[in-house]
């Protein structure tokens, strides 16, 4: 389980950088938002091993994984909805523009 929260943390840090290095120009926020939530998901891990390595702190890391994870997938929904809101909504793009093909009779 560890590896999985690293490996999501560390990709979706990296969604900013992927996304500049893509030539996307247009706007930053919503990969700020899944950047966020891979901080969120590095902190989970950390309160998950936590668990095992401070018993006496069993609940108090629990609640603070559960609400860190909560936290991250929200982030990260919301900015993958909200980035492929923009990609839609940009200049040029085929699925925002349809243009009608008159047939001739």
């Amino acid at each position: 389980m560890y590896l999985e929260l690293i490996l999501l943390g560390l990709v979706s840090m990296a969604a900013p950088w992927i996304a500049r290095f893509a030539g996307y120009q247009a706007n930053q926020k919503p990969f700020d938002v899944c950047g966020f939530s891979g901080i969120f998901f590095l902190l989970t891990a950390a309160f998950s091993v936590g668990r095992e390595l401070l018993p006496n702190m069993l609940q108090l890391n629990t609640w603070l994984m559960g609400i860190s994870f909560i936290l991250a997938a929200v982030g990260l929904a919301v900015g993958a909805v909200w980035s492929a809101v923009d990609v839609i909504r940009e200049p040029n793009h085929e699925l925002a523009h349809v243009e009608r093909i008159e047939r001739p009779i």
